[in-house]
């Protein structure tokens, strides 16, 4: 007999019968905030590195960043994986299924972590050549890389146990979880960074403290609430379980990775330019982009748990619906941050540096990138939706096409083709085109959608 917990009855509830626009308001607003505070965890390092080591620390931050989304990119994967089924499973009220669903994902998580940890340790020459880090930069990076790769485990648990949250509903326990790990980030980097001059080990310290004690935090939290269940697990159930969390979990990693192959290839080509400016500033630009896309992002994952739910329960115009209001509401949240951010670049620029070269680079970047905000959210809340339907597939499909078929060909292009300087062009481009793809798969699900509704009603 192992103990193991049962999500409350009042957040499945809610997920069934709560009006979806409250629902949705409910789950998103504190998960967003939550997850805003959680970008402090790049945002803040970013500051303390700017500001208190220097351009170079900064630039080696930039450079060890493809490697820190590839470790988020695979943690992810696990965990979304994970809860879609396990929220689904909920919904359908299959809680031997769910618990098992919960179990072996986390073996899964501690796995490919520890196996992600040996190999980076062992080619760490090859990571330092795939990445381009200029020979003056190679220790520096390292020097803030090798710590997170070494405790990368904190990262994947971190993930798991905050999706589990998620999945249950239990939003306001999760940004406990993210509220304590980001203000801790804060008051690290300061003691680190700040008085102990620690450099870039102490901005690592700082970030793998903080997850540390938010994991911690997180277990307790669903520790709450238990009941004994007795849970076999056969070797049958771990291999296919393990499958159908990777298909499931696929798209997101594919989202993410592709985030890395951009990242990483655009550092590779400012780098060839030699300007530890232009370096600096994409960093920062990257680091403005992780912090206002976590809203977004919990929009997603807000209306992918409602969306997993109620495809389990059978209640498919709460699912509709949910994907619907989700897609207007994304929308309206970029429409206002490009108004921000185009509006008052300077100012939020110079929130990470006084660096007039690093300014004026950042800022053409972001006059460029931003000019088609308000469409990258269909793309992120179709995914999630996608996968919340059971339709995998459709869900990878549309990750691999926005980056490895559209933005990434035309990076190369206009680099080859006219200069560096146009690269930035690639991204308004491909939100537009991505956008005809969103729209054309929408339409085909919502053709089999319509039936699986007809059947619902039958059932009923």
């Amino acid at each position: 007999m192992s103990q193991k917990q049962l999500p409350s009855a009042s957040n499945l509830e809610q997920l069934s019968n709560t009006p979806l626009n409250k629902l949705i308001i409910k789950f998103t607003i504190p998960l967003a905030l939550g997850m805003m505070l959680n970008g402090l965890y790049n945002v803040v390092d970013a500051f303390f590195v700017s500001r208190f080591i220097g351009t170079e620390a900064l630039s080696s931050v930039s450079l060890a960043f493809p490697v820190q989304m590839f470790l988020i990119a695979t943690a992810a994967a696990i965990s979304n994986g994970t809860s879609v089924i396990f929220s689904r499973s909920l919904g359908a009220d299959r809680l031997a299924e769910a618990l098992k669903i919960e179990r072996v994902g986390l073996l899964l998580a501690i796995a490919v972590s520890l196996i992600i940890t040996l190999l980076s340790i062992s080619f760490i020459n090859q990571i330092t050549s795939a990445l381009n880090v200029p020979t003056n930069l190679i220790n520096s990076t390292w020097e803030y890389l090798l710590p997170i790769i070494c405790c990368c485990l904190f990262t994947f648990l971190l993930s798991f146990y905050s999706d589990l949250l998620r999945a249950e509903g239990a939003m306001g326990q999760l940004f406990i979880v993210i509220l304590w790990g980001a203000l801790l980030n804060i008051v690290l980097d300061v003691i680190f960074i700040v008085i102990f001059d620690g450099g870039l080990k102490g901005a690592a310290a700082a970030t793998l403290l903080s997850q540390f004690s938010a994991i911690i935090i997180a277990i307790k939290l669903r520790k709450q609430s238990k009941v004994k269940s007795k849970l076999n697990l056969s070797l049958n159930d771990l291999f296919f379980m393990t499958a159908k969390i990777i298909s499931t979990g696929t798209p997101i990693f594919f989202q993410f990775f592709g985030s890395v192959m951009v990242i990483g290839f655009i550092n590779s080509i400012l780098g060839l330019c030699g300007d530890p400016p232009l370096l600096a500033a994409y960093g920062i630009v990257n680091r403005i982009n992780i912090f206002l896309i976590f809203p977004l992002i919990a929009l997603a994952h807000a209306t992918q748990t409602i969306v997993s739910f109620n495809y389990g329960a059978g209640s498919a115009q709460r699912v509709k619906s949910a994907f619907l209001w989700a897609s207007k509401a994304s929308f309206v949240y970029l429409l206002l941050l490009q108004v921000i951010l185009i509006g008052f670049t300077r100012n939020v620029v110079e929130i990470f540096t006084n660096h007039e070269a690093v300014i004026l680079h950042a800022i053409s970047i972001i006059e460029v990138m931003y000019i088609t905000l308000p469409l990258a959210g269909v793309t992120v809340i179709t995914v999630a939706y996608l996968q919340g339907v059971g339709r995998p597939l459709k869900a990878l499909i549309l990750s691999l096409s926005k980056v490895y078929l559209l933005l990434m060909p035309l990076l190369m292009l206009t680099w080859w083709l006219l200069d560096f300087k146009f690269i930035w062009y690639s991204f308004p481009i491909a939100e537009m085109m991505s956008l005809l793809l969103c729209i054309t798969l929408f339409f085909k699900t919502n053709k089999s959608l319509r039936r699986y509704d007809e059947q619902s009603a039958v059932r009923a």
